[in-house]
């Protein structure tokens, strides 16, 4: 029994069509086994559950990506196999998905099997498609990095709002995860009367982790995670002062919290991103007994960019 859910439209019949090639009489529509017991085929007045008696193949698609289970009257465990449908033209994709689908019914129906190697797809299939132990998940995780600017502003009273850049590495764990390791730079500076200018570089790393919602078009991100790194403040007199310029390094960062929105194209996908965390310190550059420039407390940062996926 083949059923397709959340598929285009053209994509069924088509799959449909493939299948009822290769195992012809084999192959049956929901709405027939539903037919079938409400007749009571074989005498049973429709008591049986014919739907247990037959070898089901189903094929869910989410955004670009087809789900495909299978499972057999004598199998308690599932086949299942999960493809992404950018790798295949558009009039490939339901050839795709049939030849997956038979294999992965032919792994453990000998007659499926039987029609299939008589029709010499056998090599085929198998060189396209290898069936996964049960439960298993054969996609290969996909990898990511990216690369943009940002903006962060500390909250604190006379907080530092510094510009930069950032690259990000991402790694897929499962079908709903991800990972992720980001560094960045960035600058800040604040004028100082007649007295000069306070300047700011950041240096960080955030570790990430967190779950995503959507396909491989359009892709929405919530994660947790930290953020640590280095703060050089550094006083540069005018000229004309006899005032002292100074220079400090001061750790911060802290616990995070980020979510983002990813639009792909293929391979390739622009982002944006938010964070919002909090440093439990607060370092401060000072002139003339005034702070006029502080790193720490309640941060925000917004992130634009753009990645690629391999």
């Amino acid at each position: 029994m083949l059923e397709v859910n959340g598929c285009r439209p053209a994509i069924a019949p088509d799959v449909r069509r493939a299948l009822t090639v290769e195992i012809g009489d084999l192959l049956r529509a929901p709405d027939s086994l539903d037919h079938a017991a409400s007749h009571g085929d074989n005498g049973d007045n429709g008591d049986n559950d014919n739907d247990n008696d037959n070898d089901h193949l189903v094929i869910t698609c989410d955004r670009s990506l087809a789900r495909l289970q299978s499972r057999g009257t004598r199998q308690r465990l599932p086949l299942e196999r999960t493809m992404d449908l950018a790798d295949f033209p558009g009039d490939a994709t339901p050839r795709a998905l049939a030849l997956a689908g038979l294999e992965l019914l032919a792994s453990f129906s000998p007659e499926v099997r039987r029609r299939v190697d008589a029709g010499g797809l056998g090599p085929a299939i198998a060189t396209r498609v290898r069936a996964p132990a049960p439960g298993t998940n054969v996609r290969k995780p996909w990898s990511r990095i990216a690369i943009g600017g940002c903006a962060r502003t500390f909250l604190a009273s006379n907080g530092a709002t510094a510009w930069g850049g950032r690259v990000e590495v991402e790694r897929e764990i499962g079908d709903r995860y991800e990972v992720a390791l980001g560094a960045e730079v960035a600058a800040a500076s604040r004028d100082v009367g007649g007295l000069g200018q306070v300047t700011g570089t950041l240096g960080s790393m955030a570790a990430m982790g967190g779950a995503r919602v959507g396909g491989r078009d359009l892709t929405g991100t919530l994660s947790i995670g930290a953020r640590l790194g280095l703060a050089r403040l550094e006083g540069h007199p005018a000229m004309a002062t006899s005032v002292a310029g100074a220079r400090v390094l001061r750790r911060w960062g802290g616990p995070l919290v980020a979510a983002g929105v990813r639009a792909g194209f293929g391979h390739v996908d622009v982002q944006l991103a938010a964070e919002a965390g909090l440093d439990p310190g607060v370092s401060r550059g000072v002139a003339d007994g005034t702070t006029v420039l502080a790193v720490g407390g309640p941060w925000l940062s917004l992130f634009a960019g753009a990645g690629i996926r391999f």
